[in-house]
Formats: C-alpha cells, structure tokens, sequence
C-alpha cells in the first residue's frame, strides 16, 4: 500500500539531488554570461559617450557663417 508513495519519494529525492548538481555545475556558466553582459553594456556606454562627443566637438568647432 505505501509502495507507490516511497517510490514517490524516491524519485522526488533523486530529482531534488539531481538539481542542486546541475545547479553547482551551471552557477558559474551563469556568472559568466552575466559578467559578459555587463562587459558589453561597458562597452557600449563607452562607445555612446565618445560618440557624443564627437558631434559636440564638430558642433562646437564649426565655423560661424555670418548672413547678410
């Protein structure tokens, strides 16, 4: 009668372990997609700030055309 709920509970515990060893396994694939991640924001930031200031310089460089 308890026949099913033990194997049940075998299988729940077996999966239980099961992943908490993925898990240890994949934690540090997921640390590294992350600092990936934040590599490329980085990055890009760093891109959107040089670019801006180019088109400040130009802006700020060209000459004055007087209109009469």
């Amino acid at each position: 009668m308890l026949r099913p709920v033990v194997t049940l509970a075998a299988v729940g515990a077996a999966g239980f372990i099961a992943f908490k060893l993925l898990w240890l396994l994949l934690l540090p694939m997921v640390g590294a997609l992350v600092g990936f991640a934040i590599l490329a924001v980085k990055i890009a930031l760093i891109v959107a700030i040089v670019v801006i200031a180019i088109k400040l310089i130009k802006r700020i460089t060209r000459p004055v055309t007087v209109e009469s």
